[in-house]
């Protein structure tokens, strides 16, 4: 979320929509995203109560970067940076993606923790297999355009 006043009840929402577990974040610097720049701030909603806690990238066993050092541009500039990490360029911006997946990787319980989710989100773009799915979706999406 980008405001913290509506994380915890936003967790709850998604609660009551049917989720089973959930984590809502919000970056210090107003990101909805986990953050690379410092402390997120995250409700988690695991057997219908939510907890709040803090993480830092350095829980995921990262080093902090700007928040400058992540920040994109244009449609096309964009796209080319997605490309840029997924085809494993190291650097903030890889860091970043990578922290964030994960995060959806421990919620989704595929990993125990933040450090485990980053290794399989690295090891996923060090394969090759993240930009595969971004190939093919690219792909699907013009088939249906």
């Amino acid at each position: 979320v980008a405001t913290p006043d509506i994380g915890g009840r936003s967790a709850q929402v998604l609660g009551r929509l049917g989720a089973k577990r959930v984590w809502v974040v919000h970056g210090e610097e107003g990101l909805d995203e986990v953050s690379i720049s410092g402390p997120t701030k995250v409700w988690e909603l695991s057997g219908g109560q939510v907890k709040t806690f803090a993480i830092t990238p350095e829980d995921a066993g990262l080093s902090r970067s700007p928040f400058e050092s992540i920040l994109g541009g244009s449609k096309e500039e964009n796209a080319r940076l997605l490309r840029e990490v997924l085809q494993g360029k190291q650097g903030p911006m890889l860091d970043f993606v990578a922290l964030n997946a994960g995060a959806a990787l421990v919620v989704g319980n595929a990993a125990a923790d933040l450090t485990e989710g980053v290794q399989k989100a690295k090891d996923a773009i060090a394969s090759g297999a993240a930009l595969k799915k971004l190939d093919a979706l690219v792909k699907l999406s013009q088939q249906l355009s």
